[in-house]
């Protein structure tokens, strides 16, 4: 009973750190993000889909893909690559009053208005493009977390719902054949490569254009640590 005891205060302990590193990184707003986006792409093609297996198609998308589901999948992976040094350092960073004001940046450009204004500043860059160092720093950053990756992962795993859902009630004759599936993600990498990159420099560009160039490169230094590069794995 000590044993299993002792155990289960470890197991607490993991989780309140994982609790605290998802929270104060912001992860839940953005998984709600996610999992809205894979939610408005299945209605843009609802209409496409027999009337009578929407709703089972419904109920599948919601237990797959709910921000709370998208969540436990994040929190297991924690558990199986816990590093409680990495961990602890990175909360170091997390409870920084920069950190904290980076998070708020980030949770601003995923609302409608913070999304018009990304598309504000869009339009704007042509005729008055950022500084060519600011630019540099906005490319070390993209390098130093992979945001170009991130974002096809986040493209390819809606890709992937999608077909997933649709896949389960077509005849069997239509469905999927094995590998077919990774076919697919693997041309949308290929394909859609540079337009990645150049989108998350826009989003860089945009989230943190209220940072100074010093902030900047504070918050790109961690993602250079050891605990940044851990917590990005």
């Amino acid at each position: 009973q000590g044993l299993v005891g002792l155990l289960s205060a470890q197991e607490l302990d993991q989780d309140a750190l994982i609790e605290d590193i998802l929270r104060l990184s912001g992860t839940k707003a953005q998984l709600a993000h996610i999992s809205a986006a894979i939610d408005t792409k299945f209605n843009e093609r609802a209409g496409e889909l027999p009337p009578e297996i929407y709703p089972e198609l419904r109920r599948i998308l919601s237990e797959s893909y709910h921000a709370e589901a998208l969540y436990q999948t994040i929190v297991e992976t924690f558990h199986a690559q816990f590093d409680q040094d990495k961990m602890t350092q990175a909360l170091e960073w997390l409870n920084t009053p920069l950190s904290q004001r980076i998070t708020q940046l980030e949770e601003a450009s995923m609302t409608p208005q913070g999304q018009q204004d990304a598309a504000n500043l869009l339009s704007q860059l042509e005729t008055d493009p950022p500084a060519e160092a600011r630019l540099a720093l906005v490319q070390r950053l993209a390098d130093a977390t992979d945001a170009a990756g991130a974002m096809a992962e986040i493209s390819i795993e809606m890709a992937r719902g999608m077909v997933k859902i649709i896949d389960l009630v077509l005849p069997e004759d239509k469905r999927l054949k094995p590998g077919e599936l990774e076919e697919i993600a693997s041309s949308i990498r290929t394909d859609y490569d540079e337009q990645f990159e150049q989108g998350a420099l826009l989003y860089l560009l945009f989230t943190y254009r209220a940072l100074s160039d010093e902030e900047l490169i504070r918050y790109i230094e961690f993602w250079e640590s050891d605990a940044g590069k851990w917590l990005n794995r």
